[in-house]
């Protein structure tokens, strides 16, 4: 599967099977169709490199997380995810709707950069993690 312009941080397989996402230094997540390896979706949104993504149980939904330390340019927008803050890490994990792009879910709490996400197994709860307590920077 050839697409992402910059290295692929993160892959998660839907539940099915059937699509995998991933996310990339370019600052886009895209989902993929693994029958074909034809790229489905480019989600674009994150004005810095996207660190993580994740489905829910259901594969209805995708997470995604990113630093966000970028300016975000939308010169070229095919598929807009749009709500963390631009220019920092605004210590925030949003959920989108895979099909829509429609955000469903903030979840703040976090002091430094979300860098990994996952869904419970039964689709209720999602875990973050985050360099919180760390004096180093996470990459």
């Amino acid at each position: 599967m050839h697409g992402h312009r910059a290295p692929v941080w993160s892959v998660a397989w839907s539940p099915d099977g059937r699509r995998l996402a991933t996310a990339s230094e370019d600052n886009t997540g895209k989902v993929w169709d693994t029958a074909t390896s034809q790229e489905l979706l480019t989600l674009r949104g994150h004005p810095g490199p996207v660190k993580s993504v994740a489905w829910s149980p259901d594969g209805k939904r995708l997470a995604t997380a990113s630093s966000d330390n970028a300016p975000n340019d939308k010169s070229e927008v095919d598929f807009l995810l749009t709500g963390h803050t631009t220019g920092n890490w605004d210590s925030t994990a949003r959920v989108w709707d895979a099909a829509s792009g429609q955000e469903l879910l903030t979840l703040r709490g976090h002091r430094g950069p979300v860098g990994s996400i996952a869904w419970s197994p039964d689709g209720k709860r999602l875990a973050t993690a985050s360099s919180d307590n760390a004096d180093l920077p996470w990459w």
